[in-house]
């Protein structure tokens, strides 16, 4: 092919591609947030969310929560209307709305890349009587196709922990179904094994809660969570969090839905 030829032909493909992207865009009338945008606005809502969940005392009024939300459009260059409006909108325009929500996974994934590389070159022992020990993707998508639907934790008793301790293995579920299934379980130094399993029910946040035993050492947590998705569909969970806390009366009232033996 001569140098002409190659560089009409480079031409046509830019032009068609510029044309595609072009059509894309027309897809979206002008006074509706755009999708790149829904995307970037819908991630950091995600965000709040997960600060919301894990600073309950100081958001327990939903006037504190609306103010946390309207900051979040504010640096958007949006207002709740224009956001509600364009909800609406592409909840009338599904195919629209995965794409804008598979943006939205991706840029919290990238992020969340970052906060995990960070994690992986530090210790999961860490002081406090409230902390995420949490060390795996805070953000995950399962579909049938995936090669692996089962996300597992195992986490070494250590200076840190003490006898009693909660710990609550939370998320966001998005597109539950079937129902994914999640257990945790403590091993404890005179051979004892406790295990709480369950379904997690809900769409939106779920959460299972490991009260241990107050009068034995645990040597290791563990647990897993495992999904069964619908042909052709995909589920996403987002902002992952595994929460130690000490032990408190009303929360030690749960044991009695652990299973125990001895190994």
């Amino acid at each position: 092919m001569n140098p002409k030829s190659r560089i009409g032909n480079i031409a046509v493909l830019v032009l068609a591609t510029g044309a595609v992207a072009l059509s894309a865009c027309r897809r979206v009338p002008d006074g509706v947030i755009q999708p790149e945008d829904m995307s970037a606005l819908l991630a950091d809502m995600h965000v709040a969310d997960a600060v919301v969940e894990q600073n309950r005392r100081c958001y327990s009024s939903d006037s504190v929560k609306m103010v946390l939300k309207q900051s979040v459009l504010a640096r958007h260059g949006v207002d709740l209307k224009q956001f509600d409006s364009a909800l609406s909108w592409y909840a009338h325009n599904p195919e629209l709305y995965l794409e804008v929500y598979d943006g939205t996974i991706n840029i919290l994934q990238d992020r969340m890349k970052s906060n995990d590389a960070l994690l992986a070159q530090g210790s999961l022992s860490v002081v406090g009587d409230s902390v995420d020990l949490w060390a795996g993707a805070r953000y995950l998508s399962v579909s049938e196709l995936s090669a692996n639907r089962t996300v597992v934790f195992d986490i070494e008793a250590d200076d840190n922990s003490q006898q009693g301790d909660r710990y609550i293995w939370r998320g966001k579920f998005i597109n539950n179904k079937p129902k994914a299934h999640w257990a945790m379980a403590a091993t404890y130094s005179n051979g004892t094994v406790e295990v709480l399993d369950a379904d997690v029910v809900d769409e939106g946040w779920n959460e299972i809660e490991f009260v241990s035993d107050s009068t034995l050492s645990p040597e290791r947590i563990y647990g897993y969570l495992r999904f069964d998705p619908r042909s052709g569909a995909s589920v996403w969970v987002d902002s992952l969090q595994l929460v130690r806390s000490r032990k408190t009366d009303d929360a030690y009232r749960k044991r009695y839905r652990l299973k125990s033996y001895r190994r």
